[in-house]
């Protein structure tokens, strides 16, 4: 109950450290404008005797990443080192707040200047992960390649396997995973990122093929088994053959009370997209569509186009656009929200169950399509 503990706030005469902790953790919680301006304000407000305090800083640093205003947390996190405690935590937290936010290349430099002492499992995985994420394997495999043979455990191993994978590398990631297994059991990770991959490629043979292999090598793990088999079924729809390909889809909202004007600045939109070039990717449709069903009606409607037109409508019309999902974004939306950004010039960003896109006016995204 985040807003709970916001309105609590207010009631309280003199805050203490620990308050103001508690305070910006459940902030981070709330993503709308008016609850990171009232965090911002506290946080320029806070007590000297509160400034130097880690656990305090750790939670506003936390608190501007999730909001993804990086120039603040990028303060925060150099008045930790100007006052010589700097946490390990803060390194990692910094890491990860380039990787979902796409900024690979500013993740390898903090990468080189970290003291080499202070070089352990969780910053190598953090910074692979992000080159992964950032279409920067060359850098990844540099610094692959300093990390010594006895410090490469599982986790390294298996993003080094993710960053080949999402380069579409596929030889060099099943290389990789062979001589893993020469001496340990297989890693159900590693053949999810390879999987996971080979979908985004539309390889259905090597696909099928790595599906074969964690059939086989992990029997008993249903819920694995089942990620894997959406997976290859996505990759069979995605290559038009729908016959091997099973899914589930859940219907748009239109409880809004703002339905109809919303529906209404939807098919405009449509319209823009299309004089602009946009070509609607049924490939993504992974189940039958039932009688009253076009491909039309089930992705034009998807669930983060209706949260975008819902703040195109407002008026003044926003410049910045943050939406959150609980799923995955799919290609044909990918590539329909870059458009929407590029036709209304507005930043869109939305968080979905991977990362965080920020889908620019120029009509790129931060991920560079890597999703």
């Amino acid at each position: 109950m985040p807003q709970r503990a916001i309105d609590l706030f207010s009631t309280i005469e003199k805050p203490d450290k620990i308050i103001f902790t508690v305070l910006f953790n459940a902030c981070s919680q709330i993503q709308t404008k008016n609850a990171f301006d009232f965090r911002k304000k506290v946080f320029n407000q806070l007590p000297i005797e509160c400034r130097h305090s880690t656990d305090l800083l750790y939670s506003v640093l936390n608190m501007f990443i999730k909001r993804d205003d990086l120039d603040d947390g990028e303060c925060v996190f150099n008045r930790i080192n100007r006052f010589n405690f700097l946490w390990i935590d803060d390194e990692i937290l910094q890491f990860n707040a380039y990787g979902i936010n796409g900024m690979g290349l500013e993740s390898v430099q903090l990468f080189h200047k970290v003291p080499a002492t202070m070089l352990d499992n969780c910053i190598y995985v953090c910074t692979l992960n992000t080159c992964s994420h950032s279409e920067l394997v060359n850098e990844a495999r540099k610094i692959f390649e300093t990390i010594p043979i006895n410090q490469r455990k599982e986790q390294i191993l298996t993003t080094m396997v993710d960053a080949f994978s999402c380069a579409f590398d596929f030889d060099q990631a099943q290389k990789l995973i062979e001589e893993f297994e020469r001496y340990n059991p297989p890693s159900i990770p590693m053949y999810m990122s390879l999987l996971s991959s080979t979908r985004n490629e539309k390889n259905a043979s090597l696909s099928q093929k790595i599906f074969d292999r964690i059939e086989s090598n992990f029997p008993d793990a249903k819920n694995v088994l089942t990620s894997a088999a959406v997976l290859l079924a996505n990759t069979h729809a995605l290559r038009g053959n729908t016959s091997m390909a099973t899914n589930t889809f859940r219907a748009p909202d239109q409880s809004h009370s703002c339905s109809s004007e919303i529906y209404t600045e939807l098919n405009k939109l449509q319209a823009e997209l299309i004089a602009h070039g946009y070509k609607l990717d049924a490939s993504w449709i992974t189940r039958p569509l039932k009688d009253n069903e076009t491909p039309e009606s089930v992705l034009c409607a998807y669930n983060e186009g209706i949260a975008i037109v819902f703040n195109l409508i407002q008026r003044p019309m926003p410049t910045r656009i943050q939406i959150m999902q609980n799923l995955r974004i799919c290609g044909d939306c990918h590539a329909a929200i870059k458009l929407i950004a590029q036709i209304r010039q507005c930043l869109i960003v939305i968080r979905d169950a991977n990362r965080i896109h920020h889908f620019y006016p120029n009509g790129q995204c931060s991920c560079q399509d890597h999703f």
